[in-house]
């Protein structure tokens, strides 16, 4: 009987280990890419035991979060070999009407082969499958949530060449060189095995989790504050600072960043529908750099500003209508802005206009803001130390 009960304890014991289920491997997190960050990964392609890096399928979900510029590449993934030709991209590009949602292709000495289908269920902003297969017959087909959106082959007379071989890092989300994929990467598989982002070299503007850059509405009468940096990142100053804005069309004037300290002041703000930018950098003369008047319409417009020395840079471009103005001037010393001594404010300020350094036209910004990165790192809305009049759910869909 003692026999018998063991058996049966036994058999129980073995049917619960049968019947646990195996939990797959977890898939890649998904990252957030703005308009100049990509991963690196080395080492993505699974060399085959006689050597082989024929690369035979690329697959990844995606989520775009604006429309590229008219006829401009995103780069959602690269690769290529080290000592041969052999390279490949996949792309998104718009012209207007349609987006493209297609690569190009190099499989040795065969020149670059280039083919795309319809992306265009990518506007609605969802996220969606893709996946490139590459036969060795050289023909590769392109789908987008298992649907065929277009197969051609990267052979080229008189070249026998049918595979492209990589060994060198996979780049996602896009290169050093060519625009990023603005919007969400996860799930990245190459040749059926699991690509894990986050042990890549990930540059700054690459940002774990798709969740978009928070955004946030003013009306005229609020602002966010954020405290000063201190220690070292104080020391080193601050060399960049970029953000999207959406400015109410019905409204010229508003502020969008400002900081004054002692002996230093940086105002960037609307004025008359024209992007102004006010540094004092403590010396004689200040700097001010004026853009065109290209802003009294429903679009997004993003600002970067960047310091290299005494050389102040002020760029602007939009997702559809692509780069607008590079602005150049020079300011004697101090960092680009946030001092020891002060606050950074974003969208407005609490004082009134005639207390701001460098201000002209309006103490508050009418609009919507999203993407606050200061050298490299972003500055969440929800990590300020407050918020004032603004709203957290802002209804910002406007057109691009």
């Amino acid at each position: 009987m003692k026999t018998i009960t063991v058996l049966f304890v036994g058999a129980f014991i073995f049917a619960l280990a049968s019947a646990t289920p195996v939990c797959p491997p977890e898939r890649t997190s998904p990252y957030f890419f703005g308009a100049s960050g990509f991963i690196a990964k080395q080492g993505a392609l699974a060399v085959e035991p006689n050597g082989d890096t024929s690369l035979r399928s690329i697959e990844f979900k995606l989520r775009l979060r604006d429309t590229p510029a008219v006829l401009t590449e995103q780069i959602l993934a690269y690769g290529h070999h080290t000592y041969y030709f052999d390279e490949f991209a996949i792309f998104l590009q718009w012209d207007g009407a349609n987006l493209a949602l297609g690569g190009w292709f190099n499989a040795g000495y065969v020149g670059i082969v280039t083919f795309a289908g319809t992306g265009n269920p990518l506007l609605d902003h969802a996220l969606h499958t893709f996946k490139a297969t590459f036969d060795v017959a050289g023909v590769v087909t392109l789908f987008l949530d298992d649907v065929i959106i277009q197969s051609g082959s990267i052979l080229s007379p008189p070249s026998t060449l049918s595979t492209i071989n990589i060994n060198g890092p996979l780049l996602i989300g896009g290169t050093a060189t060519y625009n990023a994929f603005d919007g969400c990467i996860s799930d990245v598989r190459v040749n059926g095995v699991d690509q894990v982002l986050n042990t890549g070299y990930i540059t700054p503007v690459a940002l774990e989790g798709c969740v978009f850059p928070e955004v946030r509405g003013f009306d005229g009468a609020g602002y966010v504050k954020y405290y000063p940096q201190t220690g070292a990142e104080h020391d080193a100053g601050v060399t960049d600072i970029r953000i999207e804005f959406h400015p109410n069309p019905a409204y010229a004037d508003g502020l969008i960043l400002y900081e004054s300290g002692l002996q230093y002041a940086f105002a960037l703000e609307l004025v008359g529908g024209h992007l102004r930018l006010f540094i004092k950098g403590g010396g004689a003369s200040n700097l001010v750099l004026v853009s065109a008047n290209i802003f009294q319409t429903d679009r997004w417009f993003t600002v970067e500003i960047t310091r290299d020395g005494q050389q102040v840079r002020m760029r602007i471009s939009n997702p559809s209508l692509g780069f607008l103005e590079d602005l150049v001037g020079t300011v004697q010393t101090g960092p680009l802005t946030y001092t020891v001594d002060s606050r950074l404010y974003v969208g407005g300020h609490s004082d009134p206009l005639g207390g701001l350094v460098g201000v002209t036209a309006a103490n508050s910004f009418r609009g919507c803001l999203r993407n606050l990165i200061a050298n490299g790192g972003p500055l969440d809305f929800s990590d300020s130390i407050e918020e004032v009049g603004v709203n957290t759910s802002p209804t910002c869909s406007f057109p691009i």
